[in-house]
């Protein structure tokens, strides 16, 4: 089941990379939000890939159903309902868009 996959991990390096500077450079209402949120799903099936050896199908329902969870979750602010919302985690950017809605 444990297996090291160079190429996986070489994918989830580079993926992570990316997020980071997303993070840092893009402040936009298009590719923050949505790139942001696709690259972060194929992240995360490389990273699993990378150290287990898991069937293609499996591995990808599991990533899509966390993903569908994260958003849910995220619709629903649980951040603010656990009274998280003023941690020092949360970002000012989240702050912003909380106050909007």
């Amino acid at each position: 089941m444990l297996n090291f996959n160079k190429y996986y991990f070489i994918a989830s390096v580079f993926l992570l990379i990316i997020e980071i500077l997303i993070a840092i450079f893009a402040h936009d209402q298009i590719i923050r939000p949505y790139v942001g949120d696709l690259l972060v799903v194929i992240l995360l099936y490389c990273f699993i890939k990378s150290f287990l050896n898991l069937p293609v199908t499996g591995t990808l329902i599991f990533v899509l159903l966390f993903s569908y969870l994260l958003e849910t979750l995220q619709y629903f602010n649980l951040v603010q309902h656990l009274g998280l919302g003023n941690s020092r985690m949360n970002s000012k950017r989240y702050q912003t868009e909380s106050k909007n809605v």
